[in-house]
């Protein structure tokens, strides 16, 4: 919700934010844009910027999109596909959702993923091994397995024992990592 009404669609999001509720020629003109910087085809900002009948769903057309991306990467038969922050720009459900298929790509082509992340638990719940890094230099600091079971997709693995451990353990050491680079700056001033 914005502004105490519901938001339907990118128009009305978008419409909000550049202050229009029916858009002229320079509106959408403007809300082209924003959706061309999403990544929308002609054919998905036609239909979110000058069809007035039904609502379009934003966040099933990203999905729809980041699907689209990985079955077009995936069509080279890469040994290694990378993956970086490709779920970042998305609402946590369809993040959720997203990580779920990607994990039954995964499953299906035995494909090697390097997925980079910035979210503890996105990278423990979708990797089989979470490297953490410094930022300055960069650099590798630690690498911890995962070893959860994933057979059943509908079960929740966030919440196993075996996940909250990871998740503390990976915490702690981003945390003292802070720690130790505050002091270190500390030291040299």
């Amino acid at each position: 919700m914005l502004q105490g009404s519901p938001i339907h669609s990118a128009r009305d999001l978008i419409g909000r934010k550049v202050g229009v509720n029916t858009p002229g020629a320079y509106e959408q003109y403007l809300l082209t844009a924003y959706l061309e910087k999403a990544g929308l085809s002609k054919d998905e900002i036609q239909k979110v910027v000058f069809v007035a009948a039904p609502p379009v769903n934003l966040a099933q057309l990203l999905k729809q999109k980041q699907l689209d991306a990985i079955a077009r990467a995936l069509s080279f038969d890469p040994d290694v596909l990378l993956m970086d922050e490709p779920f970042a720009a998305l609402d946590a459900q369809t993040r959720e959702t997203l990580q779920d298929e990607l994990l039954r790509i995964w499953q299906r082509t035995g494909t090697t993923i390097v997925f980079i992340t910035h979210s503890i638990d996105e990278a423990i719940y979708l990797g089989q091994r979470v490297l953490v890094m410094a930022a300055a230099p960069g650099r590798i600091t630690h690498a911890l397995d995962v070893h959860l079971k994933r057979d059943d997709l509908s079960e929740d693995l966030r919440s196993t024992p075996e996940f909250v451990r990871l998740r503390h353990d990976i915490w702690q050491l981003t945390h003292q990592r802070r720690a130790t680079s505050r002091l270190e700056v500390a030291h040299a001033a």
